[in-house]
């Protein structure tokens, strides 16, 4: 893009096409759909959201395995 851009003589504060990503089946964290959000892209289809609360969520599965509890 970058090289299109000095061919065309163009700034980076004009507007301009910029290149979309697509994708299927993509896990993306929060934090990142965030900062996506902040430069400006659109997200759409979401499909699925899960929440991680992060207290000791495996705690029950590691005493299993450790302790055989």
């Amino acid at each position: 893009m970058e090289a299109r851009y000095e061919q065309e003589s163009r700034k980076l504060d004009q507007e301009a096409l910029l290149q979309t990503y697509r994708g299927e089946g993509l896990f993306v964290l929060s934090e990142l759909l965030v900062y996506y959000v902040e430069m400006g892209y659109e997200i759409r289809n979401i499909r699925m959201a899960t929440q991680y609360l992060g207290e000791n969520c495996l705690a029950k599965f590691i005493n299993k395995v450790i302790y055989n509890v």
